[in-house]
């Protein structure tokens, strides 16, 4: 466009945008930086060493375009060790595809180990040595009601001040209910009864968000009411019962601050005064080419758990919840006299009810208002 085109739009003080529409269409041209379409697939390490637990998962993926749908590729077939700076090694076996496991085994907790990765083409991959870092425990979990809803909480501490640098991940469960309970299925002619529970289910769901605390501009190394999660009133997962748990990790200054610019660059994104992206370090590097870029970050910890539960009763009694099961009211009707038998032969639906003398009949509704199971499972989990 040339400035001639914006010259005669100006007119009292005001833009006429239906004059540059024309121009502006025609100006307008997709850009797509080489990056989008590179189609090279970059190493991402996913993973710790647990010096707590029972095992250490460590997930190899690969990088993929923007334009990409499908799930992360795994790196498959790799030999994958946690080696110790004494000597001690393990090795982790492939448990599935791109998942690679250690169990039944502690190292000691006073070492430093690092990770190495050799890939199935030959390309091996090496962290730094890092130390082992003893998280403390969980003092609480907590929450508190207000006008914008539940507001949960974590508190912790470390007496002996060699924490300083925290990180947590949660994940939530909840028990819902259907508003129809399904008597059976009517399948071309046939009743199928469901013969369990299809009203009454439990479904869970893990942080998505990067959770850190620091207490290092503190005196003490204490962590007081940090807010984890914000539960609106609305929320279906104050239906019946709610649970949260939390996992803490004792991180590295090098380690916060991984986490920290991941952060930054993956949720603070979108407006002109956040923060702009920047390089996020790695401490894995490619042994054959110390320039290939490589995504994670290698650390060794122990991993401290807490639990809590919220009962809907607990919880003030205005509060208007969206279930997801608002579009199931009214139920429909399928009256005998309405149909004819040939029709009815050849219909499936979810039978919520009967209708009866003097004008016979099923009531029905969508499947997922009255089969629970279509959103969760009706197994109640172990903890429960």
């Amino acid at each position: 466009m040339k400035k001639r085109h914006f010259a005669i739009c100006y007119r009292s003080g005001q833009i006429l945008l239906w004059l540059l529409l024309p121009l502006l269409s025609s100006c307008l041209q997709p850009f797509n930086p080489p990056e989008i379409g590179g189609g090279r697939g970059f190493l991402v390490v996913d993973g710790y060493l647990d010096t707590g637990g029972d095992t250490t998962t460590i997930r190899l993926t690969r990088t993929q375009n923007l334009t990409d749908s499908e799930v992360p590729p795994a790196e498959t077939g790799a030999q994958v060790t946690i080696e110790g700076e004494r000597g001690v090694s393990f090795r982790l076996t492939e448990a599935k595809a791109g998942h690679y496991v250690l169990t039944n085994a502690l190292p000691p907790a006073d070492g430093q180990y690092r990770l190495r990765i050799r890939t199935s083409g030959g390309q091996e991959y090496a962290s730094e040595y890092v130390p082992v870092k003893a998280t403390p425990p969980i003092d609480s979990v907590n929450w508190q009601t207000s006008d914008a809803g539940v507001q949960l909480y974590v508190n912790t501490h470390d007496p002996a001040g060699n924490t300083r640098y925290y990180r947590w991940e949660f994940s939530e469960t909840w028990e819902f209910n259907t508003p129809f309970s399904l008597l059976f299925m009517y399948r071309r002619g046939r009743e199928e009864f469901p013969g369990e529970n299809t009203s009454t289910c439990w479904t869970s769901t893990s942080s998505r968000n990067i959770v850190l605390g620091t207490s290092a501009l503190l005196s003490e190394d204490i962590i007081y009411q940090y807010p984890l999660q914000l539960l609106p009133p609305s929320s279906p997962k104050h239906q019946i019962r709610y649970s949260i748990l939390v996992r803490q990790f004792a991180l590295t200054r090098e380690g916060y601050d991984y986490w920290q610019n991941l952060k930054r660059n993956t949720e603070n994104l979108g407006t002109l005064f956040d923060p702009q992206p920047s390089q996020v370090s790695s401490n894995i590097r490619s042994v054959n080419n110390p320039e290939e870029p490589v995504f994670g970050f290698f650390s060794a910890y122990s991993v401290q758990e807490k639990r809590i539960f919220i009962r809907r009763n607990e919880l003030p009694r205005g509060w208007r919840r969206i279930t997801g099961y608002e579009g199931c009211f009214p139920a429909d009707t399928i009256k005998f006299s309405d149909i004819s038998p040939e029709q009815l032969q050849n219909m499936t639906f979810p039978v919520v009810g009967q209708l009866f003398m003097p004008d016979p009949g099923y009531v029905t509704a969508p499947l997922y208002c009255a089969d629970c199971r279509t959103a969760g499972t009706n197994k109640p989990p172990a903890f429960w």
